[in-house]
């Protein structure tokens, strides 16, 4: 009791926990922040050990504007177990059996130069109909590989390809595309990952996920002057077209 302890939807490299403070233990069952987490019941989050640096004051105190103070603490910590309940008052949990979980791993190359790889744990909590936080912790993962990788904010372009692997499908779903706009890539990879983690039209036994980008510093800018068709456009029929 007393000791901080995190509610963690990712373990690994990319930590996404709310971390609170254990209020009781009894044996193997942890009894957690004394408050709800989210109030909604049954879950299947990781429970993990953390660490409080500091207590940061703020001396207006207006919750409403964001304006209180708060604990600086680490989000990533061992995983111990599973927290499994989560109600208005507090959750519970227990010791030494994690929830179920699959991974995730994203790298980061330059072509010509190093490589960034991040390897991450994510619950799944799909069989409670609350996903497995794919949608939300994979574009984190990827851009922080990539701002890992770059380390500035010049231009660059990359290809990022993102993969599922699913039990019964021989080969992995996913996609593969070229960009020159992070936010644009990002935004593809939380609608990809959010469509995998929402289809519920069938159970996905999801085995792992994987986010790979090859990057490329600076963009070529190519400019459009003039296009002249080559042929006589026909209904339903493509027409070539010569462009300068």
């Amino acid at each position: 009791p007393g000791s901080a302890v995190g509610a963690a939807l990712s373990t690994g490299d990319v930590a996404i926990a709310a971390v609170g403070t254990v209020a009781f233990r009894d044996g193997d069952q942890i009894y957690a922040f004394a408050h709800a987490l989210d109030g909604i019941g049954r879950r299947a989050l990781f429970l993990q050990d953390s660490y409080v640096f500091g207590v940061i004051g703020n001396p207006i105190g207006v919750p409403e504007l964001g304006a209180i103070t708060y604990k600086l603490t680490s989000s990533g910590g061992h995983a111990l177990g599973s927290f499994t309940n989560d109600t208005l008052s507090g959750s519970g949990g227990r010791l030494g059996v994690e929830p179920p979980s699959f991974p995730l791993r994203v790298t980061a190359r330059e072509r010509g130069g190093g490589s960034v790889r991040l390897d991450s744990r994510l619950a799944d909590e799909r069989r409670f109909g609350l996903g497995a936080g794919l949608s939300f912790v994979a574009p984190i993962a990827a851009s922080t590989a990539l701002d890992r990788l770059l380390r500035t904010f010049e231009p660059a372009t990359f290809t990022l390809c993102m993969r599922f692997r699913v039990s019964r499908l021989p080969r992995p779903m996913g996609f593969c595309n070229p960009y020159f706009d992070v936010f644009e890539a990002m935004l593809d990879v939380g609608r990809g990952a959010g469509m995998v983690d929402r289809f519920d039209y069938a159970p996905l036994d999801i085995r792992g996920a994987a986010v790979s980008i090859s990057a490329r510093r600076g963009v070529v800018d190519d400019v459009l002057v003039a296009a002249k068709p080559l042929g006589r456009a026909r209904p339903g029929r493509p027409l070539p077209v010569r462009v300068t």
